[in-house]
C-alpha cells in the first residue's frame, strides 16, 4: 500500500532525520561476517560450469536452506564452486575444496567497496575483510566476475572432490599489458580488500 504525503502534512518544526539503509556484501570463502556486520545467511558458492559457453558470468552465494515455488525440473545448471589454488598462499590446503560464503549486512554503513590490489581501506572507511582477487582461468570458456576471496578461507566439510564446476583461481598482473611494473609484480597474486562506509 502506498500513501501520498501532502506538503501540509509536514511541519517546519518537525526535525528531518536521515535514515541509513545499511549495505550488504558477500564474504567469499567464510561462513561468518566481521565484528562490524550481521550475518544474514550462511551459504555456499555456485556458478555456471567453467567449460560451458552459456549461463551466467558471476558467482552466487546460495543459502543453505532454499525456498522453492512452482518448478518443472528444467533450466540451466549451476554448479558448486571449488578453490583451484594449487599453492601454499592460503593457510590450509584448499585445492578442490568447495567454497562457503556469508551474506553480511553492515547496518550503519550505506556503501560497499571492493578494491583490487589493496589491503587497506581509504580513510574513514571500515575494513570488513581482506583477501585475494579471484575469478575464472584465462583460457576457460566461462568468464567470471572478479571477487575478493577471504585471506583465511574455510572449506565445506566433506566436499573436496575434484568435480570442476565453477572455479576460483588467483588473478595475476601482466606487466607487458599494464605498463605499471613496478610497483606491480609480474605474476604475483593480487590482493583485495572489502570496505564499507
Amino acid at each position: 500500500m502506498y500513501y501520498m504525503l501532502e506538503c501540509d502534512d509536514v511541519s517546519d518544526s518537525q526535525p528531518i532525520t536521515t535514515v541509513i539503509g545499511g549495505s550488504t556484501y558477500v564474504r567469499w570463502g567464510r561462513t561468518t561476517c566481521g565484528n562490524n556486520s550481521q550475518l544474514l545467511y550462511e551459504g555456499f558458492v555456485m556458478g555456471s560450469h567453467y567449460s560451458h559457453e552459456g549461463g551466467a558470468s558471476n558467482y552466487q552465494c546460495l543459502p543453505l536452506k532454499p525456498e522453492y515455488s512452482t518448478y518443472t525440473l528444467g533450466g540451466s545448471w549451476v554448479y558448486g564452486a571449488e578453490y583451484e589454488t594449487g599453492s601454499s598462499i592460503f593457510p590450509n590446503a584448499m585445492q578442490n575444496h568447495n567454497v562457503p560464503c556469508a551474506r553480511c549486512f553492515a547496518a550503519t554503513r550505506s556503501a560497499t567497496l571492493m578494491i583490487p590490489a589493496k589491503r587497506t581501506c581509504p580513510p574513514s572507511w571500515t575494513k570488513e575483510y581482506e583477501g585475494y582477487l579471484m575469478a575464472g582461468y584465462y583460457s576457460h570458456k566461462k568468464p567470471y566476475a572478479f571477487e575478493c576471496m577471504d585471506a583465511e578461507p574455510e572449506a565445506i566439510a566433506g566436499r573436496s572432490g575434484n568435480e570442476d564446476g565453477a572455479l576460483f583461481y588467483f588473478q595475476i598482473a601482466s606487466c607487458s599489458s599494464t605498463g605499471h611494473c613496478p610497483p606491480y609484480i609480474e605474476s604475483a597474486e593480487l590482493t583485495c580488500v572489502v570496505c564499507t562506509k
